[in-house]
């Protein structure tokens, strides 16, 4: 027997039921609709599924099931009119217009919810600003925050120090609250001492100290090596 136009079209309808897909081939799926003559060929296939179970009024019933399928997306009523993945492997007689509505609601939930999954995974993730910990909530988005610019926008601030790090901007930030900007004028205008050059040097002095060995111990070692020639 030949294949009708809007029987292939159906079969390549059900082929293409999106498995794991962008969201806007899903969004795309969910606006698709059938044509006129489609529709009829997807509820004549529901009705003649149920061989011995014709309705009083053929034609009405017809009609009904075609309006209420018209509104659902393509793939969801193609599923539908499906002998295999359908409402009649649910249904043992003739489905009324409320199951038919239920079967294809809950097709249609299971494409918008796939939706809204593939468009979680594919939204850029917002990073933690230098100083934050999971289950901080950020008033706005953080990319970039550790950049100068980006710790000017966080912290509403008009400059940063020279040699400051992001982590003493944060430290500050942390300390001087709303009076961090007020703290900076005072820090590069020099009103305020900052003991960060000191640290930094004893640092400097110790690593120095420790890689460096003393005068004993050079005249020890090199008399070791006297005696051992």
């Amino acid at each position: 027997m030949a294949t009708t136009d809007s029987e292939r079209g159906l079969q390549t309808s059900l082929s293409k039921w999106p498995q794991r897909p962008d969201s806007a081939s899903v969004r795309k799926a969910l606006e698709d609709r059938m044509t006129f003559s489609e529709v009829l060929e997807a509820a004549s296939g529901i009705i003649a599924s149920y061989p011995s179970g014709k309705p009083a009024n053929e034609r009405g019933y017809l009609g009904a099931i075609s309006s209420v399928l018209a509104e659902y997306p393509r793939q969801v009523v193609a599923r539908c009119s499906s002998p295999l993945q359908g409402i009649v492997r649910e249904c043992k007689f003739l489905p009324s217009v409320a199951e038919l509505v239920a079967w294809c609601e809950r097709e249609k939930a299971g494409l918008e919810r796939l939706a809204e999954s593939r468009e979680a995974i594919e939204k850029p993730k917002v990073g933690y600003p230098i100083g934050g910990k999971p289950g901080d909530r950020f008033p706005e988005p953080s990319i970039g925050a550790a950049t100068r610019t980006g710790l000017m926008q966080r912290y509403r601030i008009t400059a940063i120090p020279a040699g400051w790090t992001a982590i003493e901007v944060c430290q500050a930030a942390h300390t001087h609250g709303a009076g961090l900007q007020a703290h900076i004028d005072d820090v590069i205008a020099g009103r305020v001492a900052t003991t960060r050059g000191s640290q930094m040097q004893a640092i400097g002095q110790a690593a120095r100290a420790w890689q460096r060995p003393s005068d004993e111990t050079l005249r020890a070692r090199y008399a070791r090596q006297e005696a051992a020639q």
